[in-house]
């Protein structure tokens, strides 16, 4: 499912409409790219709201890991050769959505989301554990992929970086007297919506790649 099997000596042989596709892929991840501003000047200059987490750049988020989540579902059930590797991903991003609405969870008890989340987590170990080699082999193959390095990619945005760049030590500094929270919280909501815009795309690459192979199942595996 995972690897790359075109060859360098096929180059000369690239179509017109096989070249399209590719460029109109690299199009789609430019307007992608643009999503995260735009979001965030539909919250904070037209409708003049702080980042909340009833916020259009968190609801954006949600959906977008939402959708991620489900894409991985449907692979789950839909390919049995990486369902233990499908079980693991999705649980991960199961209780990232967990915590991400928390604030809803929190109206039952607060901190109630650390329980569900818990329960995700340890099904999704537990799954992938069963059939480790097929777990690992997966891991392998899906980090060489072009959606494993848009997922990878994504994950450390939204993980690290955002937390980094969006440290109020590095803009407390820079901003003075000017700073507020509502500055650096749009600063860090951004770059996880940017993140999860990528692990989107990850997602719906793998999902994709699933269909083709259904559809073709005795091509090689697809990229």
């Amino acid at each position: 499912m995972f690897s790359n099997n075109v060859g360098h000596d096929n180059a000369g042989n690239v179509s017109g409409l096989a070249l399209g596709k590719r460029l109109g892929a690299f199009l789609l991840l430019g307007f992608f790219n643009l999503i995260a501003p735009v979001i965030l000047y539909v919250d904070m200059v037209i409708l003049q709201q702080e980042i909340s987490e009833t916020s259009v750049t968190e609801l954006l988020q949600e959906s977008f890991l939402l959708l991620s989540l489900v894409f991985w579902l449907v692979i789950y059930f839909k390919n049995k050769d990486i369902r233990p590797f499908s079980a693991l991903v999705a649980a991960f991003y199961g209780v990232l959505f967990i915590r991400e609405i928390d604030m809803f969870l929190d109206a039952i008890v607060h901190g109630f989301w650390k329980y569900p989340a818990v329960i995700v987590a340890i099904l999704g170990i537990s799954i992938a554990i069963k059939s480790w080699n097929i777990t690992k082999k997966s891991l392998y193959f899906f980090l060489e992929s072009p959606s494993g390095i848009f997922t990878a990619f994504g994950v450390l945005l939204v993980l690290f970086f955002s937390r980094l760049f969006g440290s109020s030590k590095i803009w407390e500094p820079i901003m003075g007297e000017n700073y507020t929270y509502s500055y650096k919280a749009a600063i860090q909501e951004g770059v996880e919506l940017y993140g999860y815009s990528i692990i989107f795309i990850g997602s719906l690459m793998a999902l994709f790649n699933v269909f083709k192979k259904i559809k073709t199942p005795d091509s090689n595996r697809a990229n």
